[in-house]
């Protein structure tokens, strides 16, 4: 809980396993192994902990 309200993070492997990361401010109500179809924004391309990731905003998901 951070002082604008609870932050979810999102952490999802694309069809070629690249990590997608998403901080939302809603639960987006997916379960883990879900296959889903992802829009959004791609904010920054990072590294974290030695592993490349690729942080996307104002996602919209639909579970396929």
């Amino acid at each position: 809980r951070g002082a604008y309200g609870v932050t979810y993070i999102i952490k999802m492997r694309d069809a070629q396993g690249n990590l997608l990361v998403w901080f939302a401010s809603n639960d987006p109500q997916v379960k883990r192994g879900d296959k889903c179809i992802l829009t959004g924004t791609v904010k920054a391309h990072s590294e974290y902990r030695g592993q490349k990731q690729t942080t996307v905003t104002r996602c919209k998901l639909v579970t396929a």
